[in-house]
């Protein structure tokens, strides 16, 4: 192998590797928005409940399942959670 073939190599992997770093940095860019409109979204869903239900406690986003979870009371038989 000459040195035009080893200068060539190299810069080859050098794009390649910086071509899977822009990739991989906008890949998290989208998924940070996706979950920043799902906590939105999550939010929208609490606030309907909120104003039809009266026994609304809380809500939350969980990203790894990628599920709303409201939270509610049940006078009778304490806490319950429904998912969205």
């Amino acid at each position: 192998m000459d040195k035009t073939e080893s200068i060539f190599l190299i810069l080859l992997s050098m794009l390649i590797i910086l071509l899977g770093t822009i990739v991989n940095s906008e890949l998290k860019q989208d998924r940070r928005e996706y979950i920043a409109e799902r906590r939105n979204n999550c939010y929208d869903i609490y606030e309907k409940e909120y104003s039809k239900w009266e026994n609304v406690r809380s809500a939350e986003y969980d990203k790894e399942k990628d599920v709303c979870i409201i939270k509610y009371i049940d006078y009778e038989n304490n806490k319950f959670t429904r998912e969205f």
